[in-house]
């Protein structure tokens, strides 16, 4: 038999059975080997097996730490070794295959190990037994104390051709119960590393796919994960690594539907995976493992993109299949999403369907509740988000809306930005449902916002078809082309080459110019500033990050004058962007072309110039003439054609800095500015308002008489006080609103005194 042992020959049987699907021969061949070594394992699983040998388990580590089990001797006797590894070459094809089988399986590992003494591959035992307290017993704890002490054991024997099974099967089953999944993704890339450099190529290929789908669920960008998924599929394929091959494309099937690379984006079929066809081999080879991804992903397509009965469909599915996923990540979020569906179809259900789905919906909770309980940077989102859901087809609004933004809140800090984006399409629902469009226009651009900047272009393409009313600003943006070229082209050649100017640069769109996740991101941070000082630093930077500038003024209006209110500039020594606020009116200001800023504000057109050369007479002054820059634009900041503020641009040491696809970008900057500059003054007398109401609230709750009302416009005074509501594209008629309360308010406190 040359060098190989007899047990080391049949682990290479069953691992070679398992490549080939053929998980029946694989699992026959172990049970019978193991029982000459004294083993007794039955080709059906029985509970009371289970249950014994958990028992013998709990016995032997009776006031004890499972880390305590570092300490026990090693394993010397040559049957109890070569059935140890007959075990560990098992384990895989029981979790795909025969999850029934798998705790005896993994419980005789561990016994063996507690009996005899700890061997190389009980570090394998080990991580496997977290998985079986992690999942299936349910006990986070102890299962996360077995998952450190395989890490230990591993430590201790060094042996290298273990780390990547081991590394594999902590982080994908049990680390994520217990810490947050982004930390599972390099301890995966390295088992990865180590399963390529030791020839365990099966293990690679697993930890590798584990690290990508915990990619997906983290809301890594979409069009960075489809490639890297690419490349590990090419790798699988290479290797003839059939199942990680297969489970890869499922996920990335359902990111290239997501990036808009279907025509249905909720149907699971395309390039790279059809689920019909596939679904068939995989029942036919018991594959229940990858039938449950399969459906998983389903689920969460036909979820968000409203095919609701097909969601609820797809998740009984997923279910069915999810003890081949026993506790991996996918688990958590199949109930996530089957909540969420159900509660979706309760409005349009009977009152017997009804409370079977409140009562089903319960009892998800409970499982996220102690999920959340262990991991809350994971869980407690998801939580807080299928309750939001329960209270608003209760009707019980005003705790729906409270439960609402403390899931947005958490999945914000915890980077889950999709579920982020699904928290904040709900709430601006439930804002329609209750008439409050402005409120509902907030939470749905956010929205809008984080699902562009996951990538999902697909759903933002949907969102504008259903609320085209509450992206407004969102899609002018996304349709600006940047007309003011022809203006620019018509003021001379020498403030921008005619050449720049062909027929098909008159049609750059910012899609053109920057990638759809840039583009939403930028406009993202914007938006976002709706205090003055915030919004004037982040909008002078980003001006400055995108449009080739050393030098950004930014110039507003004060009453009836227009002042220089911040100059940011990039230090030529050391590279770093510096912002200076100002309040100092534009005719006294000499670090600015006052001539030319005025010659702007009068025409309400951009001009550029390169090495101070014009044909406009008067623009060139004293500023020009003095520091002669090598590029200098200035543009009108607009908002519904009114001018807001002027912004000017110059580079001191590089001519022809502003072509035509920078100004595209400014010019959207712009438009977003224009936009945010006008929410800012609104958000400032909201906030005046505001306290004007509260005044009358004082005077309002004096009175015995008027304590209800008082009561009442203290609600409506925490209500406007939220900055949410007020920081949509246009909040006039909420300030209108406001002022028209305060008024009467006045009038009933006259009346009273």
């Amino acid at each position: 038999m040359g060098r190989f042992s007899l047990s080391e020959v049949d682990a290479i049987q069953i691992q070679s059975y398992l490549a080939q699907s053929r998980f029946d021969n694989s699992i026959q061949t172990a049970i019978a080997l193991l029982n000459l070594l004294g083993i007794k394992l039955s080709p059906q699983a029985s509970q009371t097996q289970t249950l014994l040998g958990l028992g013998k388990i709990t016995l032997r580590l009776l006031g004890k730490s499972p880390l305590a089990l570092i300490d026990l001797p090693n394993m010397t006797g040559g049957e109890q070794l070569a059935a140890i590894r007959i075990l560990a070459s098992t384990n895989s094809t029981a979790y795909i295959a025969r999850p029934d089988l798998l705790p005896p399986i993994i419980l005789s590992e561990v016994n063996l190990s507690m009996q005899y003494g700890n061997a190389a591959e009980s570090a394998f035992g080990y991580a496997w037994y977290g998985l079986i307290q992690c999942g299936v017993v349910g006990n986070i704890q102890a299962g996360y104390e077995f998952g450190q002490l395989a890490l230990q054991v591993l430590e201790k024997f060094n042996d290298q051709e273990l780390k990547a099974k081991t590394f594999f099967i902590v982080e994908t089953f049990v680390n994520h119960w217990h810490q947050h999944l982004q930390e599972t993704i390099a301890p995966l890339i390295e088992a990865y590393q180590i399963g390529l450099e030791t020839g365990d190529i099966e293990y690679a290929s697993w930890a590798s796919y584990s690290c990508n789908f915990h990619g997906y669920f983290l809301a890594q960008e979409l069009s960075e994960l489809d490639k890297q998924m690419g490349d590990y599929a090419e790798v699988y394929k290479q290797f003839k690594q059939e199942k990680p091959y297969t489970y890869i494309n499922t996920f990335r099937q359902a990111i290239k539907n997501l990036l808009g690379e279907s025509t249905n984006p909720s149907k699971l079929s395309g390039s790279v995976y059809d689920a019909k066809t596939i679904r068939t081999l995989q029942e036919q080879a018991g594959d229940r493992t990858g039938l449950s991804f399969s459906y998983a992903n389903e689920l969460i397509l036909c979820y968000l993109f409203e095919n609701y009965a097909e969601a609820s469909e797809a998740a009984i599915n997923a279910i069915t299949y999810l003890d081949g996923v026993t506790s991996a990540a996918v688990v958590p979020i199949v109930y996530f999403y089957d909540a969420l569906a159900k509660l979706a179809l309760y409005p349009q259900s009977t009152v017997i369907e009804q409370k079977q789905i409140i009562k089903k919906v319960s009892s998800h909770q409970k499982k996220l509740k102690k999920w959340a309980h262990h991991a809350p940077m994971n869980h407690q989102h998801k939580f807080y988000l299928i309750e939001a859901e329960r209270h608003r087809v209760l009707q019980q609004k005003n705790k729906a809306i409270e439960l609402y933004d403390r899931s947005i809140s958490l999945a914000k800090e915890n980077g889950y930005i999709q579920e982020e984006a699904i928290a904040n399409e709900l709430a601006a629902k439930l804002y329609l449902e209750l008439g409050k469009e402005k409120v509902a226009q907030a939470y749905m651009q956010e929205a809008y916002y984080c699902y562009a900047k996951w990538g999902a272009k697909a759903k933002t393409d949907d969102l504008e078809k259903r609320y085209p009313q509450l992206l407004q600003p969102i899609l002018q943006q996304q349709k600006l082309n940047f007309n003011s070229l022809e203006t620019i082209a018509a003021i001379g050649s020498t403030s921008i080459s005619k050449s720049r100017l062909s027929s098909s640069s008159n049609n750059i769109s910012i899609s053109d110019v920057l990638d759809f996740g840039s583009v939403l991101k930028v406009a993202q941070v914007i938006s976002r500033s709706i205090q003055l000082d915030e919004l004037i630093a982040n909008l002078t930077k980003l001006i400055l990050e995108n449009a080739g500038a050393r030098k950004c003024v930014l110039i507003l209006p004060d009453k009836n004058e227009w002042q220089i209110q911040a100059i940011a500039s990039i230090n030529p020594g050391n590279q770093q962007l510096t912002t200076v606020l100002y309040s100092q009116r534009l005719d006294d200001c000499q670090e600015v072309p006052v001539q030319l800023i005025q010659y702007v504000k009068h025409t309400l057109e951009p001009l550029v110039i390169d090495n101070c050369q014009t044909e406009i007479s008067g623009v060139i002054g004293d500023y020009m003439l003095q520091y002669q820059p090598k590029s200098a634009l200035c543009i009108p900041i607009l908002n519904q054609g009114h001018l807001v503020g002027i912004i000017y641009l110059e580079n001191s040491l590089t001519q022809g800095v502003f072509t035509v696809e920078r100004l595209v970008v400014i010019n959207f900057l712009c438009t977003q500015a224009g936009i945010s500059l006008e929410n800012a003054r609104l958000y400032q007398q909201s906030q005046q308002a505001l306290q004007d109401l509260q005044k009358a609230q004082l005077q309002l709750v004096q009175s015995e008489k008027m304590s209800a009302l008082g009561n009442l416009v203290a609600g409506v005074a925490h209500e406007i006080n939220n900055p949410v509501g007020f920081i949509a594209g246009n909040i006039t008629p909420a300030l209108d609103y406001l002022k028209d309360i305060y008024l009467q308010l006045k009038e009933l406190v006259k009346v009273q005194d």
